[in-house]
């Protein structure tokens, strides 16, 4: 008795296993037509608004384009935003003509805020390359250059100055106004170059070319007496020592 019923357990928890496999098998395949289902659905609905949009394509044109005319760039680029994902030569091509338009309309409105001839020129430069047809760009581009150029040279020398300014700058220490270079080179003709002081750098800078420094010091000499001296040198803005003297 007890092997009959230990047999029929086995049996049926084999039975309830090939009945829960059965079950996963029925259950995935369902999962797997609803998926399946699902990308038909898709790409249905895909197929019908590319057919949608192919057949109202033409009027959807024409619409940008007279929305570009009418110098709104913005509402026109709003109605292409759903078609893009097409990628249809067509509407890349108004798309860019509408890019090209808020873009001129942009530079147009900079130019109503008189900007300086250096940016004015600039703009039209680049007006010039969004409509090269355009025979206003090329004569104000002419009218505006001289001005422009000046103006462009007078910033750089402008720029150079403060250039210069902050070079020079560099050169003297933030704590006693020293310039290092010089004061190497004042302790590197020192019987005792670690008792060097300084005392006070000064300088003279003519705005271009070297800066002419004189620094005075005091130093321990042969005879171990502290007496001052004097240094003079021609320093590059860059900080090379060109040349040096002391007294």
């Amino acid at each position: 008795m007890k092997l009959k019923a230990i047999s029929i357990l086995v049996t049926l928890l084999v039975a309830l296993g090939i009945f829960g496999n059965i079950m996963n098998r029925i259950e995935a395949h369902q999962k797997e037509e609803e998926a399946k289902a699902k990308i038909l659905a898709a790409q249905k609905l895909a197929k019908e608004k590319r057919d949608e949009f192919e057949a109202n394509k033409p009027q959807l044109l024409e619409q940008v384009k007279r929305l570009i005319d009418q110098g709104k760039p913005d509402d026109a680029l709003a109605s292409l935003a759903k078609f893009v994902q097409y990628k249809d030569p067509d509407i890349s091509h108004v798309q860019q003509l509408a890019q090209t338009a808020k873009r001129i309309q942009a530079l147009s409105d900079e130019l109503a805020t008189k900007p300086d001839a250096v940016r004015s020129l600039a703009i039209y430069e680049e007006l010039k390359a969004l409509q090269p047809s355009n025979p206003l760009w090329p004569a104000m581009i002419e009218e505006i250059h001289p001005r422009a150029t000046e103006a462009r040279i007078q910033q750089l020398q402008a720029q150079a100055v403060v250039d210069r300014a902050q070079a020079v700058k560099r050169l003297f220490s933030g704590w006693d106004g020293s310039v290092y270079v010089v004061e190497q080179a004042v302790k590197a003709r020192l019987k005792d170059p670690d008792s060097y002081k300084h005392i006070e750098t000064k300088y003279i800078d003519s705005g271009v070319g070297n800066i002419k420094v004189f620094t005075q010091y005091r130093a321990r000499n042969s005879f171990n007496a502290v007496i001052p001296g004097t240094a003079s040198a021609e320093v590059s803005p860059t900080g090379e020592l060109i040349s040096f003297s002391m007294n």
